[in-house]
């Protein structure tokens, strides 16, 4: 099947600014140009990562999800790709978050509890009015001390209640803000022990459950005492309490009429139609640490509740989360039960999340998060506490993971054991809820630690255009299960003698598809079947590296620190693999020799089947070749390219079909230079102009993209007219420069690379539609800079565009430890060399085709449907990000 995506879009080259959510949380999308791979093929991403994402929006930096890792929480809020990004920050815990509406449908801000004593430098003492739009804190004093609960009342009340273990003027432990008044005492004065959590009844009386005994206001607790309970003044942690009564204290008769044991512990509430589900630490007759109080009565669970403390519960629909101690019913019925577990209202049974987690539930919270590409985002469970395994059960294996886990109901497992594209998140979630702007917009604001990093994928990554000209990430296969270096350092796309494979080199270690282990060179066969991964089998030791490829004809050559036998002959540095056959060559080429040996760039001559090899050796073969030497693929010999260079060569690009440049710490007849040129033909080197030096080491090196409109391919020396080409480096103190050469004079980019900074890969692309040239650019063309890049605003990037004004981020990446992690080049089936610019007549026929055949694909192809495109990339060895729905 044969899928062909056509769209002409218009272009913008600036930071194109959107606001999205007036009036409330507002987000700032980024307009990436649409860049055309028709002239290169397929592209992809290599370096070392954990997960990356495209830079969308302005709020998603490198660090503007990550936390700080000083013991304190954020106010989170989800963009609407799925990115977590931290509006402020908490010096403590944040225990709960809501928005604050009153009865005239006034937004009087969101509220934030706790147990901190500063917002984003503001002093606030465990309660804060956040403002989402301006992102201003507003302290709201009156209270000391912790607060753990918050309930919502403004639509009916104009109030809102918080509950914890503090002290107020005239009050205990709870606390009620009433309109734009302030704070206000409860007729009941408060309780002798801390509020965990608060509910509202449909009948509008209010729940409050504790680790507390008796009210503050002696006359109401002797009142309550002589209608319900005796003589007994004892609260048992559960009371109730109706704000619109007038007598009695408004006391609510079927939640304080519940006795629970002495010492009983509440520590979550949750209201159901004209029921409230308690959970907690406690056990009365039949009833053990979970029960429900409906139509005046205290009711047990099935199976007699839960066998250990309930520490959360969270409710989706008529289904009833619970998290905490336990490991079963308390009568021991259903098994599973590995503290989590969800209680069907409807069907009044207990049902398992798997088989559990294998430590306490702290934290249950909803989270919106797209399951099937394509599709509306759905609700998921975030679950939280000291665990670090997911159990076995079914066909899933045990999942390794971090005191996180995301339970997805609509497939009834967890998130890790879903065979999607992974969004890579870490940390906790301690609160999220519906957050109601002024403008009256709904989204999800939450609170905790919890840090997402965009696709979990690892060493390689591709990147597509989607049917709109959008770019996309998409998996290639390979998941690398731990880094013992550097990541991948190198790849390339091989499609030719009927073969499809994705191949990737570096330092690193992966599994492969028949589950034995990848060493530094993964194979990834798209050719039958979509992405099965393979790799070689070497005697290379541990410590090898490989950071170069190129291939002629189906051999694959890999250069780089290594050393070995292969096939009964000694290699080093070098080795050549017979892709067709999947085996080394049968011939070799001879070693590399020398003090240090390392090859660090290799390039095929253009036309041709030499092979330029450089880096750092002293011979090869029997031959003395120092830094750069030649095989001759075809011959199986190695030759001296001229006898002037010596030194060590980091970098090689061919210009034309006959000139070589290369980069590195190098001499040409003794004299140290860090550019030379090598002319075929005339088998010389020549020293690059050094009347305008480089103003530090170089860490890439490309060409321009174009020829000079009057030099012919092959002619000999850098004039004004001949080709230009760019190169990047480090300053000594560790910043980052980009400069281009061209017009006989090196043109320095004007941007501000912070420090650190280091660009190790710069690739000139098109873009879909025809846009001014400038001095660095040619019309149509934007550069994409790979590395790891601090920009002043958006952090640090790990790919950049440069439009010949401005550079800004392209993709964002994390590794192991939540840093940031690095890529380390793009790659391409095609290189990237270009045309000269077309005469203007060739350009307005060419326009002219252009047209005609757009209209005639359109007219044809229609709307390609998704299906298609997906068929498509699955023969491609593509998968596919999931993306949330913008509506």
């Amino acid at each position: 099947m044969t899928c062909t995506f056509l769209a002409i879009l218009g272009l913008q080259l600036f930071l194109l600014v959107l606001s999205w959510g007036a009036d409330g949380f507002e987000v700032q999308p980024v307009q990436i140009p649409q860049l055309d791979f028709s002239e290169i093929g397929r592209v992809a991403f290599i370096g070392d990562f954990e997960a990356l994402s495209l830079y969308q929006y302005t709020e998603r930096s490198s660090n503007a999800s990550a936390p700080s890792g000083n013991g304190g929480q954020s106010i989170l809020q989800q963009l609407p790709n799925g990115d977590l990004v931290e509006l402020a920050e908490a010096n403590g815990p944040i225990e709960h978050v809501g928005a604050f509406v009153m009865h005239d449908g006034t937004y009087g801000g969101t509220i934030v509890v706790g147990n901190f004593t500063a917002i984003a430098g503001i002093p606030a003492e465990g309660i804060a009015m956040f403002n989402t739009t301006s992102r201003t804190v507003s302290p709201m004093p009156g209270l000391s001390g912790p607060i753990f609960t918050l309930l919502m009342d403004g639509e009916d009340r104009n109030t809102f209640y918080v509950g914890g273990d503090f002290s107020a003027a005239n009050s205990g432990n709870v606390l009620a803000w009433v309109g734009t008044s302030g704070w206000a005492s409860l007729p009941f004065g408060g309780f002798n022990g801390p509020v965990n959590s608060i509910a509202k009844l449909s009948d509008g009386s209010l729940a409050f459950g504790g680790s507390f005994d008796n009210l503050l206001n002696r006359s109401i607790a002797a009142n309550i005492s002589a209608l319900f309970q005796g003589n007994s003044t004892e609260l048992s942690g559960l009371f109730g309490f109706n704000p619109s009564a007038s007598t009695e204290g408004g006391r609510s008769a079927a939640v304080t009429r519940t006795k629970l044991d002495p010492g009983a512990v509440v520590n979550d509430l949750v209201s159901y139609n004209n029921s409230l589900f308690v959970a907690g630490a406690f056990q009365s007759r039949d009833i053990h640490n979970i029960f429900v109080i409906e139509n005046d009565t205290s009711i047990a669970l099935s199976g007699g509740g839960l066998n250990a403390r309930v520490n959360t519960l969270y409710l989706a629909q008529d289904l009833l989360f619970a998290g905490g101690d336990f490991t079963d019913t308390a009568n021991k019925t259903t098994g599973n039960l590995s503290h989590v577990a969800v209680y069907s209202i409807l069907d009044q049974n207990w049902q398992a999340l798997g088989a559990g987690v294998n430590g306490p539930i702290s934290h249950l919270n909803p989270l919106e998060f797209i399951i099937t590409p394509g599709s509306a985002p759905e609700i998921v469970v975030v679950v939280n506490g000291d665990f670090n395994q997911l159990q076995e059960f079914g066909n899933n294996s045990m999942a390794s993971v971090d005191g996180l886990g995301i339970w997805v109901p609509s497939a009834n497992n967890w998130l890790q054991n879903i065979a999607i594209d992974q969004q890579a998140f870490h940390g906790q979630l301690s609160s999220c809820s519906t957050n109601i702007s002024a403008a009256q917009e709904t989204d999800l604001i939450c609170a905790g630690t919890l840090s997402s990093y965009g696709l979990r994928a690892s060493s390689a990554i591709g990147l597509i255009t989607d049917t709109s000209q959008n770019l996309e990430l998409v998996t290639l296969g390979l998941q690398t299960k731990s880094s013992n270096g550097s990541g991948a350092a190198t790849g390339l796309f091989y499609s030719e003698n009927g073969l499809n494979l994705t191949i990737i080199a570096g330092q690193f270690i992966a599994e492969a598809s028949d589950k034995s282990v990848v060493q530094n060179l993964a194979f990834i066969n798209n050719t039958d079947n979509p992405e099965i991964v393979s790799g070689m089998n070497s005697d290379f030791g541990s410590n090898f590296s490989i950071q170069s490829l190129a291939t002629q004809s189906t051999i694959l050559y890999a250069g780089g620190v290594l050393a070995g036998k292969v096939k009964n002959q000694n290699v080093e540095g070098i080795f050549a693999y017979n892709l067709s056959e999947h085996d080394f060559s049968v011939s070799q080429p001879p070693a590399l020799e020398g003090n240090v040996v390392e090859v660090k760039a290799m390039k095929i001559k253009p036309q041709g089947s030499q092979l330029y090899v450089g880096g750092s050796f002293a011979k090869a073969g029997l031959i003395d070749c120092p830094s750069v030497c030649v095989y001759d693929t075809a011959s199986q010999n190695w030759s001296r390219p001229g006898t002037e260079l010596s030194g060590s060569v980091t970098y090689l690009t061919w210009t034309d079909d006959e000139t070589l440049i290369a980069a590195g710490n190098i001499a040409v007849g003794g004299v140290s230079y860090s550019l030379a040129t090598f002319y075929v033909p005339d088998g010389e080197w020549t020293p690059f102009r050094e009347d305008q030096p480089i103003p530090g080491q170089i860490t890439a090196m490309s060409p321009t993209g174009s020829r000079g409109q009057d030099t012919p391919s092959g002619s000999a020396g850098w004039s004004s007219d001949s080709a230009g080409f760019w190169i990047a480096g480090t300053y000594p103190n560790s910043s980052a420069f980009l400069m281009k050469w061209g017009n006989d004079t090196w043109l320095p980019v004007n941007q501000d690379f912070g420090n650190p900074s280091k660009i190790t890969g710069v690739e000139v692309v098109s873009l879909d539609q025809d846009t001014a040239g400038n001095e660095f650019l040619d019309s149509g063309r934007i550069l994409v800079l790979t590395g790891s890049m601090n920009l002043p605003q958006a952090g640090n990037a790990s790919a950049t565009l440069f439009n010949g004004t401005y550079v800004w981020p392209l993709v964002l990446t994390t590794g192991a430890d939540g840093s940031p992690g690095s890529l380390s080049q793009m790659f391409s089936e095609q290189e990237t060399y270009f045309a000269p610019a077309p005469d203007p007549k060739g350009t307005v026929v060419a326009i002219a085709v252009a047209v005609i055949a757009v209209l005639i694909s359109i007219i044809i192809i229609g709307e390609v449907s998704e299906i298609c495109r997906r068929h498509w990339l699955g023969r491609k060895g593509y998968g596919l990000l999931p993306r949330r729905t913008e509506t």
